[in-house]
């Protein structure tokens, strides 16, 4: 009688749960890692031109790097304090000196309004208080 590998047609041993645990570990840290990477760049963005929702990206930011931190922390200690710090210096910029590599800047380079100023609200009358 074939056994479930031979059925499924797998080749050598199927991974143990130790294994598949890492696998899963690994995964987790990468997906950490990319997510830290974006937000980081859209924090120096929202930093750069004074965006009013700039707080909110930070503090998860630092939620992400705090999961790292607890959950990796020797690729923390080895990551922060050079490559992530380095990379975030790079991304930081002013409105006056623009970044190509910046969203915002590349959108208000091409004339598009700024993207947290609301469209001007339609021009309502004026009622007069003495009615």
């Amino acid at each position: 009688m074939p056994t479930n590998d031979q059925q499924s047609g797998a080749t050598g041993p199927a991974p143990g749960p130790i294994a598949d645990l890492a696998a899963r570990r690994r995964a987790r840290l990468q997906d950490l890692l990319r997510r830290r990477s974006r937000l980081a760049a859209v924090v120096a963005e929202r930093v750069a031109h004074d965006l009013s929702d700039s707080d909110d990206f930070i503090i998860e930011l630092l939620g992400v790097e705090q999961a790292i931190e607890s959950h990796w922390p020797a690729v923390y200690e080895e990551l922060a304090f050079t490559e992530w710090l380095f990379a975030d210096m790079a991304l930081m910029h002013t409105p006056d000196e623009p970044l190509s590599s910046c969203g915002i800047c590349t959108a208000l380079s091409t004339g598009a309004p700024p993207p947290d100023r609301p469209a001007a609200p339609a021009a309502r009358p004026v009622r007069d208080q003495a009615a």
